[in-house]
Order: C-alpha cells, then sequence, then structure tokens
C-alpha cells in the first residue's frame, strides 16, 4: 500500500470535492481520482460515493478513515521524534493557541521566556478553536481534543462577561442597559455562547462578529457596541464597563496539549512550564498550581 494513496483519501475526507482536495494537494484532479481508485482496489472496498453534489464516504470509508488519520499523525510523530533526540536546541518549538490567548496572555511576555531560555526558537500560531495541527508540539484549546499520541490536562476557565465603552454609555448608567435592545459585539462564539444568546433573547441584537478578538475589543472601546468578551481581557482597560446579565456567561475551559514523545524534551518542558506560569499569572482560574500541573505532565508515561 503506498502511503500517498491514505494521503490522498485523507484529503478526499476533508474536501467537498474531488476538485477541491485535488488544489489543496496541488495535483490534478485525474491524479486524486487515480489515487482513489488504487485504493479502493487495493482494500476491496468502496470508500467514497461521488455525486454531482460532491462527494461524501461510506460507512466502510468512515471506519477507514479513523485509521487513515491515526496514521498520518503517526507519521508526523517521526520528524518529532528525530528532533527530538538530536536535541540540538535549534529547532523551533511550535505553539498554536485561540488567538485572544494568544496575543493578549503569551505573545507580550515572550521576552521572559526568551531571556532565561536564550537558544530557544519560537513559531507561534493563532487558530480558531479545532483539532491540533500536526506540527503544533504545545497546543491550547477550548475543546478536549482526541488523539493516542497527545498528552491532555485541564488547565483552568475563562470566564466572560458584558462590556461597553463610555462612548457607547453616553452617560447612561450600566444598571439602565437592557442587552436586549441594545447593539451588541461578540467573537468566535461557542455553542454555549450561542445557546446563551438565544436563551435570554440577544441573538437579534448582535451587530458585529469579530473572528480576532482584538478586533472585538477595539469596536468595544470605540463604542460600536455591547462587547461579549473575556473577563481578564476587558479589565485590562480601565474605562470598559460591565454590563448586568440574566445569568452568567459560560465559562471556557482550557485545554494544554504536546506529544508524548516530547515529555522529555528539556526544550518543550521549558515551554510548557511558561505556558502555565503565564496563564496562571494572567489570572486564569486554574484547578491548582502550575508547578503542580507540570509534575503531573512530567508523571505521565
Amino acid at each position: 500500500m503506498d502511503w500517498d494513496d491514505v494521503r490522498v483519501f485523507e484529503a478526499i475526507a476533508d474536501a467537498p470535492t474531488l476538485s477541491e482536495a485535488a488544489r489543496r494537494l496541488k495535483v490534478s484532479v485525474a491524479t486524486v481520482h487515480r489515487r482513489l481508485d488504487i485504493f479502493e482496489t487495493a482494500l476491496g472496498l468502496r470508500l467514497v460515493e461521488r455525486t454531482h453534489a460532491g462527494v461524501y464516504l461510506t460507512q466502510d470509508g468512515l471506519a477507514v478513515l479513523d485509521r487513515a488519520r491515526a496514521a498520518a499523525l503517526a507519521m508526523t510523530e517521526i520528524p518529532r521524534c528525530a528532533g527530538t533526540l538530536r536535541q540540538t536546541g535549534e529547532q523551533p518549538v511550535r505553539i498554536s493557541a485561540p488567538e485572544p490567548i494568544m496575543s493578549t496572555f503569551l505573545a507580550p511576555v515572550l521576552p521572559a521566556l526568551l531571556k532565561r531560555n536564550p537558544a530557544l526558537r519560537i513559531e507561534i500560531a493563532t487558530v480558531s478553536d479545532g483539532p491540533v495541527p500536526h506540527d503544533a508540539e504545545i497546543a491550547l484549546r477550548f475543546a478536549r481534543p482526541e488523539g493516542g499520541t497527545l498528552m491532555v490536562q485541564r488547565l483552568g476557565l475563562l470566564r466572560f462577561g458584558l462590556y461597553a465603552a463610555p462612548p457607547f454609555l453616553n452617560g447612561r448608567s450600566p444598571d439602565q442597559l437592557d442587552p436586549r435592545v441594545e447593539r451588541l459585539l461578540t467573537g468566535d462564539e461557542h455553542p454555549d455562547e450561542t445557546a446563551w444568546l438565544a436563551r435570554h433573547q440577544l441573538a437579534a441584537e448582535v451587530v458585529l462578529r469579530a473572528s480576532c478578538t482584538t478586533a472585538l475589543l477595539t469596536a468595544t472601546l470605540a463604542g460600536v457596541g455591547i462587547g461579549l468578551l473575556p473577563d481578564l481581557i476587558a479589565r485590562k482597560h480601565d474605562t470598559l464597563v460591565p454590563i448586568p446579565v440574566p445569568e452568567p456567561i459560560p465559562e471556557r475551559l482550557i485545554w494544554l496539549m504536546t506529544y508524548r514523545d516530547l515529555r522529555g524534551s528539556p526544550r518543550h518542558r521549558a515551554v510548557r512550564a511558561w505556558v502555565l506560569e503565564t496563564l496562571q499569572a494572567a489570572g486564569v482560574a486554574f484547578r491548582t498550581r502550575a508547578t503542580e500541573m507540570l509534575a503531573e505532565m512530567d508523571a505521565v508515561a
């Protein structure tokens, strides 16, 4: 079995059409068709149904996809393991996190990490909440990911609230505001937040959705409307005033992930320790002390 066939099949599963899979792989559509035919013939199974509207996986295809993803993840372990064994200190440590965590908490204190570890090289990526990229060695997420090679640890909670700036308040008291008739601003809503907005008849008042928390904060400070913001970010700005809510906005769990083969790497341990210390110092509601969490990760077999 050719590994390229597995790679093509995984791309087909993630794309709405074979043409889109070909574009993402940077190959021709004919190549995608040929690789899929070879893969299905080798397995003796029909994995993909082709229709005018696009492609979808059969039940056999879905079952094979689980193994294909595991194989793809295992392949990424090889260069990561080799880098750990070399331990030259020159390979960058790749950190992936949702934009509000990276931009507000981690990026501003990178100098402290590099001062303590001058040989470190860092690559950072801001992402929407979702699967951990194969090349991300340390990742933070608001949802627990799955993966047999991942070490996953629940860190704590990020709390949210509604906030308004003086230009929007225009002299009004926060207690006088009814969010159901005011302009609301939100970021990439978590399903719990979407349900909260609907439950309190607030969804129709959302006039701005921003995929970037920095943009959402800037719009709130400018007086565009009432922003649904993480408390720790809003409280960095003295001009923002909390607006009473009918019930607390759902909190988000923060999860830290790395790979088991990196557990013994001093460079990755230094970065994990820095992440934990930074978030706890910023006021994230941790379930225990950062030092205890680091010890827990070190003890994982």
